[in-house]
């Protein structure tokens, strides 16, 4: 009986304790779950990236050197073309315009009267000829007479001075004859409408100019494949050689002062299947305003990139689309943190480590960074575990256990 009572309060200490213990644990505060890094030393690369553009870099502007006609283009757009031999572009003269009514009587009228002119010096041609011949044969006849001492030497003179002046009129009367007949083609010129062919057709290609292409490569842009009017300096057509590509990459102001020349590119997104290599040749001095697709108005700066040669760049021509990287600071054996571990404390960085099961906050300090990791300056050590995207739940001195 003595045992059998020691026995049962045994089982009710027991079952004290058990109890004690089951509800020390359902008040316990459990563990917050959460996701770990480690700080190790890796690379860490900061680019700017940004899409951008491919174009030739030397391009030819071919423009009408004259008002006139142009032909419809013998070459067209992709067409191969050769410095100096390729004619790219014909100009005629341009057709004259309509006549009225009044302008065609007008000219008709100095028609006929230019004709009469022409009659009347062709009477005045053939008078001038007939005094001639008189003053031959008078001369003639005095040339006789002096032999026989019948005239005297002064009139021999007066008739060979006679006969001089009879031969100045009639070449005058010529001339005149000729300046009639010209009037007489300006007249008529002058009455030529559209309705005539165009006159390389007419009257030869010796009226035409050929423009023939100013460089080797290839035809990047017809502006107005079919024949027009032309003034002169208007755009006929745009060469280039699309094996001389350059990149220009407009950056945020803001960004483009963090680029310098001679940095590493990244050519990604542009069709191929490989990435591109290409270094930074130049930051555009001057920046420009643009509206970005939400309405905002951006100061952009203009960044060129030169392809590295040897590269496989099939395919890639004028004014495709490509996505840049520039490399503006890189260090291939840092000590980082993943950048989801970090967050600000009164201003500075900081993040929770992970230690026996404990979050515990320490500031660090960070150099440079990218989207996934960053540079540590001090604060954390090599091999450390901290807490990655830390909630609301955690905080210093909360306990922790990894997901």
């Amino acid at each position: 009986m003595h045992a059998f009572v020691w026995i049962k309060r045994a089982i009710y200490l027991l079952l004290l304790v058990a109890l004690t213990w089951a509800v020390r644990q359902a008040l316990a505060p459990k563990p917050v779950g959460v996701d770990i890094g480690v700080i190790d030393r890796g690379p860490v690369e900061v680019t700017v990236n940004e899409e951008g553009m491919t174009r030739i870099r030397d391009t030819y502007l071919v423009v009408a050197p004259v008002a006139g006609n142009v032909l419809r283009f013998p070459v067209e757009v992709g067409d191969e073309v050769v410095e100096a031999v390729t004619v790219v572009a014909e100009i005629e003269p341009a057709l004259p315009a309509f006549l009225d009514a009044r302008q065609r009587e007008e000219l008709e009228a100095n028609l006929a009267a230019a004709e009469s002119a022409v009659r009347v010096a062709e009477a005045r041609l053939a008078q001038a000829r007939v005094a001639v011949r008189l003053a031959e044969s008078e001369l003639r006849r005095m040339q006789s007479l002096e032999l026989d001492t019948l005239v005297s030497k002064r009139e021999l003179e007066n008739a060979e001075l006679e006969l001089s002046s009879r031969r100045a009129a009639a070449n005058s009367a010529e001339a005149e004859l000729e300046l009639s007949r010209q009037q007489v083609d300006a007249v008529a010129a002058r009455l030529i409408g559209p309705e005539r062919p165009g006159l390389c057709a007419a009257v030869g290609s010796g009226t035409c100019v050929e423009l023939k292409s100013p460089a080797d490569g290839v035809v990047l842009q017809v502006f107005n494949e079919s024949e027009h009017v032309v003034a002169a300096g208007e755009n006929l057509l745009e060469i280039g050689d699309p094996d001389n590509l350059e990149i220009v990459v407009d950056l945020l102001s803001t960004d483009a002062v963090q680029v310098r020349t001679g940095q590493q590119v990244r050519i990604e997104r542009w069709g191929g299947t490989n990435t591109l290599a290409g270094v930074v040749r130049s930051v555009e001095p001057v920046g420009f305003e643009k509206v970005s697709a939400l309405g905002i108005e951006e100061q952009r700066v203009n960044t060129l990139i030169d392809l590295a040669p040897d590269q496989d760049t099939a395919g890639l021509g004028h004014q495709f689309r490509i996505h840049a990287a520039i490399v503006i600071w890189n260090e291939d054996d840092a000590l980082r943190v993943p950048m989801g571990a970090l967050f600000r404390s009164d201003g500075d960085w900081a993040v929770f480590v992970a230690a026996d099961g404990t979050a515990r906050s320490r500031i660090v300090q960070i150099g440079q960074w990218n989207e996934d990791h960053a540079q540590v300056l001090a604060g954390l050590e090599e091999g450390e575990r901290v807490i990655l995207h830390p909630g609301d739940t955690v905080a210093d001195g909360v306990t922790i256990e990894a997901r």
